[in-house]
């Protein structure tokens, strides 16, 4: 080929170049026609979600299968809904991490409150995550443990704290060896979250229980995400499914934790201040009176039995405001 353009350069040079040019087109071309880069999804701060109540339960099965539910009730206008929650099973008499599990949304339902007299009452959402998993046998079984971060401690009237509150929920699972299969009641709804002070309230607490066993309704104390046994507390990242929306882990440290401290005059079986707070253990009515305003964080616990044998209990968290 004859050098006419580039009289001064080697013929060897000048076809470098002229390939090196078609190279360079060659990848432009290519990065037009490619994709978009897949965004990262954006981390919600946990304080962002407005909860409003919460239940960790599970369902036995047979061949050592069980399936875990946490139930969270949340406001309507708070951030938008996980799509993954996360739990951890410590084995109990190992006092040991024994694996976490990513718990997938089932099902999310929007609730409108009865109207009442003295406020609007804003609606909420019911979301239910669930996993199926088979456990092994394991001596002593296991405690499942579930933390949510960040309640607006200003708020609250009956809890003592001086910074935002963390708080767990436990269930412990029998070892499966033991060939008990049991699937604990659960929550069909929680109770009203506004309420008007100065005014006689009467809810109750309406249960469920797969297998027809007697549920019985009590108050419980409220814990936090802390050990009382220093060895346990790290969080420990879980290990999220293929596609899974990854956020910050909200495990806690292993059972048993420490309860939560109650300001003068409340108590975990005095929650709300005010005249005739009673529970009703077998029916699950609550009646009371209030005139002191402000956010009531609640551990309301329930209990199966069959033939008088009790077989498991956990707690629900509720947070109640009264205007």
């Amino acid at each position: 080929m004859k050098n006419t353009y580039f009289k001064n350069l080697p013929i060897g040079y000048v076809s470098s170049l002229l390939l090196l040019l078609v190279c360079l087109l060659f990848l432009s071309a290519q990065t037009k026609n490619s994709p978009e880069p897949i965004s990262v999804p954006k981390i919600e701060p946990q304080s962002q979600e407005k909860l409003l109540g919460a239940e960790l339960y599970y369902q036995q099965m047979e061949n050592y299968q069980v399936r875990v539910y946490l139930t969270k009730y949340i406001s309507a206008t708070a951030a938008p809904i996980r799509q993954f929650e996360t739990v951890a099973l410590y084995e109990r008499e190992a006092f040991m991490l024994h694996s976490t599990l990513q718990l997938e949304q089932e099902c999310a339902a929007e609730i409108s409150p009865a109207a009442i007299a003295c406020g609007q009452t804003p609606g909420l959402r019911k979301v239910t995550y669930s996993v199926l998993t088979m456990l092994s046998p394991m001596p002593g079984g296991f405690d499942i443990t579930w933390g949510q971060c960040c309640l607006d401690e200003a708020l609250l009237v009956n809890v003592a704290a001086d910074k935002a509150l963390d708080f767990a929920l436990s269930v412990h699972l029998p070892d499966p060896m033991d060939g008990k299969i049991n699937s604990m009641p659960y929550m069909e709804g929680l109770p009203a979250h506004l309420l008007c002070a100065n005014e006689q309230q009467v809810l109750t607490l309406a249960a469920k229980d797969e297998d027809g066993d007697q549920i019985a309704y009590s108050f419980s104390t409220l814990f936090s995400q802390e050990s009382i046994a220093k060895k346990g507390g790290n969080l420990a990242m879980p290990t999220n499914p293929e596609n899974a929306v990854y956020e910050m882990p909200k495990l806690t440290g292993r059972p048993p934790f420490k309860p939560m401290a109650y300001k003068p005059s409340f108590s975990a079986l005095r929650p709300i201040n005010g005249t005739g707070c009673q529970l009703d253990e077998q029916s699950g009515q609550l009646s009371f009176e209030t005139s002191l305003s402000g956010h009531y964080l609640i551990g309301l616990t329930l209990k199966d039995f069959r033939e008088k044998q009790l077989l498991s209990e956990h707690q629900c968290v509720w947070l109640v405001e009264v205007i």
